[in-house]
């Protein structure tokens, strides 16, 4: 991470913005997730 991004938050996010319109609910997306991983070092 640079060091001009130090005392800022950061976060990790995964999904799936699906953008269809409906009420029906086999209208959409499905996401799923097999593996995540993350790891934190120190700076």
């Amino acid at each position: 991470m640079p060091s001009s991004f130090v005392g800022y938050g950061q976060y990790f996010k995964a999904g799936d913005y699906d953008q269809t319109v409906g009420s029906d609910a086999t209208i959409g997306a499905t996401v799923k997730f097999f593996t995540l991983q993350i790891s934190h070092q120190p700076t």
